[in-house]
Parts: C-alpha cells; sequence; structure tokens
C-alpha cells in the first residue's frame, strides 16, 4: 500500500487519538499507525489536569469523562515503603481552565471513549496491526510500516510521535527511527516532525 495524507500519526493511544480527532475537527485528514489489535487493558496514567480536560473538551468527549473520572483535591505519589516521593495540591475547585485541576480516572476507560469518538470522524484513518520499520526524509517523510505480513508505505508533510515508551515502560523504537529524543530518556509529549529531527524535553 503507497499513498499521501496530510499527517501521519504513530500510535494510537490517548495523544495519538486525540491529536487525530482535534486535526479531524479542523478538517485535515490523517492516518493513525498502532502496533496492537486492541487498547492496552491496565492503566498506566491515573491523573489528569483541567488543562488536559479542556484538551478533551475540544476534542468533544468533555462531558463523557465528566461521567467517569473523579475530581480530586491533589495527588501524593508513595514508594514501596509508603514515604511520599512527591505531592501536588489541587485543592480549590475548578482551575483556569474551568474543570478541577487534579481528575482521576480509568485510562482504558478514557481510551475507549476517545476511540468511540474518533469513529465519528471520517477523515482519520485507523490502521491497527502496524509496526513502523523505518522513517525517511525531513519533509516530506515515508513511512515504512508492515501489516498482516505485507510490507506498506505511505508519505506525509507532517509526522506525529505519539509512542515515545513502549507498554512495558522502555525505549519504543519509533522514537528512535524518528530521532526525536537525542538523549535517549521517555518522552513525556508528544512530537511533531514537519522539517527536521527535534528534541523532547
Amino acid at each position: 500500500m503507497t499513498g499521501h495524507v496530510p499527517v501521519i500519526i504513530v500510535g494510537a493511544g490517548p495523544v495519538g487519538v486525540t491529536a487525530a480527532t482535534l486535526l479531524a475537527r479542523r478538517g485535515i485528514a490523517s492516518v493513525l499507525l498502532e502496533k496492537y489489535q486492541a487498547p492496552y487493558p491496565l492503566p498506566r496514567a491515573v491523573h489528569l489536569d483541567d488543562e488536559v480536560a479542556r484538551i478533551l473538551q475540544a476534542a468533544g468527549v468533555a462531558e463523557q469523562f465528566a461521567k467517569t473520572s473523579r475530581p480530586m483535591p491533589g495527588m501524593r505519589l508513595v514508594d514501596a515503603q509508603h514515604k511520599t516521593m512527591a505531592e501536588f495540591n489541587r485543592a480549590g475547585g475548578a482551575g483556569p481552565n474551568g474543570y478541577p485541576r487534579a481528575n482521576m480516572f480509568d485510562q482504558p476507560e478514557l481510551e475507549q471513549i476517545l476511540l468511540d469518538n474518533l469513529a465519528a470522524h471520517p477523515l482519520v484513518t485507523l490502521r491497527r496491526g502496524c509496526e513502523v520499520t523505518s522513517v525517511e526524509g525531513t519533509g516530506p517523510v515515508t513511512v515504512r510500516y508492515t501489516q498482516d505480513g505485507a510490507e506498506h508505505q505511505i508519505t506525509s508533510g507532517t509526522l506525529g510521535c505519539a509512542t515515545c515508551t513502549s507498554r512495558s515502560g522502555g525505549w519504543s523504537s519509533t522514537c528512535g527511527h524518528l530521532e526525536l529524543c537525542a538523549t535517549g530518556a521517555a518522552c513525556t509529549r508528544s512530537a511533531i516532525r514537519p522539517a527536521r529531527p527535534r528534541s523532547c524535553t
């Protein structure tokens, strides 16, 4: 399969699906490449703030998210001995974005909400079972991947990486192909590559 699309997004987790949704709502088509056939059934993230809630509003899922999340006055992270490693005070109700400043949630549930919403956007093509094998060029870029044993390639002017860490928490080969994170540390946000490699900081 060969073709050209305005945007290619690697990774159909919450970040990738949200990015594709926001683009579609603005009339921009994208192809979403995902390695796995189904969302991971266990949570990796459990908390998001009012800024992310505002992004979910822009994606059209704020109401569904509010029904499944729980506002909290803060969050405390502890180690195996229950010693506090970090604490975040988010008391005081809604933040400047109009949503609670701390929201606890179940990631698989959020991912299903996002995927159900994505299905309403014909400008997004979600391809599962795709393993990206190479990324070439600096704009346009050519992405080669395998799916069901067959090799494919697509080109795009913009490439987004939403999977800089693997499900096990290790380094993702996709980010290595993209040369986005020169330090080898896990990215904490998606990185867009419109023209040349950049570092995630």
